[in-house]
């Protein structure tokens, strides 16, 4: 396996395809993020087990002494799947509580995110008959860490696809977006060649558009 570059050694490897007018750093991090968004990102998913502190009966009487559970949206953008004592359960979006009676029971709800003066937190109205007693896992996608320190290790390992995704960056500030679709489709696939991990046989394709620079919308 490669090893990871610094930041320091790719912003000294990658400074003649950055203009001047565009900051190098906040370019690879941006880079770093679509393969993140895109699923090939080290360690992008993450498996947590619930703690009991962070499964909650409602108190306000707004939904009958419902279970809920809460993950850290500071570090998790959202959450893929979710077991209860190693039974593997779905995630319906919080409509589905409105489309008949009774619907996602059986399923954990998102509920959107919520915030007060101390936390960031997701929550998840848990399956009916669901509480503190059972094992809760949760498999949850990592939100991206933005590095600005020189000496940290860039998660990209190839320095050919950071090149292809700065020089899509500087495509997309020009406006010249077909140049930067090929661009982006040459990034993934150097990173399908270098790490397959992630994807195994299943095909990855990113959808493109000129005002791409933002977060999926399943993880908003």
């Amino acid at each position: 396996m490669a090893a990871f570059y610094s930041l320091g050694e790719v912003k000294k490897r990658l400074d003649d395809v950055c203009p001047a007018d565009l900051d190098l750093t906040d370019v690879i991090n941006e880079v770093c993020a679509r393969a993140y968004d895109i699923g090939r990102f080290p360690d992008a998913m993450v498996e947590v087990v619930i703690a009991t502190a962070d499964k909650r009966q409602d108190t306000t009487g707004e939904y009958d002494d419902e279970w809920f559970c809460y993950t850290d949206a500071d570090l998790y953008d959202g959450a893929i799947g979710f077991q209860v004592d190693g039974r593997g359960y779905q995630i319906k979006p919080i409509s589905a509580q409105y489309s008949q009676a009774n619907m996602g029971w059986g399923s954990f709800i998102d509920m959107g995110l919520q915030a007060d003066s101390t936390l960031f937190e997701r929550r998840y109205r848990m399956p009916n008959g669901v509480t503190d007693n059972e094992r809760v896992t949760a498999l949850l996608k990592k939100r991206y860490i933005s590095i600005y320190d020189d000496a940290d290790n860039v998660p990209v390992r190839s320095l050919a696809a950071l090149k292809a995704g700065v020089l899509a960056v500087n495509y997309e500030n020009e406006n010249e977006l077909q140049k930067a679709q090929a661009k982006w489709q040459e990034f993934e696939l150097l990173l399908m060649r270098d790490d397959k991990q992630f994807a195994g046989n299943k095909t990855s394709r990113m959808t493109f558009t000129a005002n791409y620079k933002h977060r999926p919308s399943n993880f908003r």
